[in-house]
């Protein structure tokens, strides 16, 4: 899998409750054991209310994830990298 790997991103729920959001595209830069990482133009807070939900494809197979970001990094002018367990 090479990555980037650009995903769509939507709010799920915010404090257990559900939310009708749209999605952003992200680029998931890792994907390990219980965590990945993505970067994104957007300031989330680093909140354990606020779940994720992240969707993709890998060729012939679509990918689904959904989390809650654990920790979050400015890397630059309107860019942030976050970890999210899953």
């Amino acid at each position: 899998m090479a990555l980037p790997l650009e995903a769509d991103m939507t709010i799920l729920a915010i404090n257990r409750i559900k939310v009708n959001a749209g999605s952003t595209p992200v680029q998931v830069t890792a994907i390990g054991r219980g965590e990945f990482q993505f970067i994104s133009p957007l300031n989330l807070p680093n909140k354990p209310h606020l779940w994720l939900d992240f969707k993709s494809r890998i060729p012939r197979y679509p990918l689904w994830l959904q989390g809650k970001i654990i920790w979050h990094a400015k890397i630059g002018e309107n860019c942030y990298e976050y970890g999210v367990q899953v």
